[in-house]
């Protein structure tokens, strides 16, 4: 190994090997590569999170609405057939009223439980400190 020598920019490292600033310098320079590619990761993980939830809640409202029409359409139907069984058309309507709100009841129910159930993966530490930080603040109030 050969031995130390001084440098005229003050440096002591051995004859052909970078100093201690040259490997500050690269430090630094390879700290600020991972915050850029972190931050790259984390916008292009919001980018893809947007597009699918702008995708599912058109979807879900395009669902939502040809549904409620088929509903009512349903529920006439329903009412006509059952208003002959039932002794009139003010009973049947109750009744399918009645069936139609139960339905809706368990729906909710499965819809809180399944949101309250699933929670997003992410892959980036940057993500998931803020989704940290929000769940945090959340609990404080």
């Amino acid at each position: 190994m050969p031995a130390p020598r001084a440098r005229a920019d003050g440096d002591h490292g051995t004859a052909g090997e970078p100093g201690l600033p040259d490997a500050i310098q690269r430090l630094a320079r390879g700290g600020v590569q991972w915050a850029e590619a972190e931050l790259a990761l984390a916008r292009a993980e919001a980018g893809v999170l947007l597009r699918r939830s702008a995708a599912g809640i058109g979807a879900a409202i395009a669902a939502l609405v040809v549904m409620l029409v088929a509903l009512v359409i349903l529920a006439q139907a329903a009412v006509a057939a059952l208003a002959h069984v039932l002794g009139g058309p003010a009973i049947a309507g109750l009744a399918v009223g009645l069936g139609l709100f139960i339905g809706v009841l368990l729906l909710a129910l499965l819809a809180r439980y399944l949101l309250s159930a699933r929670r997003a993966q992410l892959a980036s530490p940057l993500l998931r400190w803020f989704a940290g930080a929000a769940a945090e603040r959340k609990q404080a109030r």
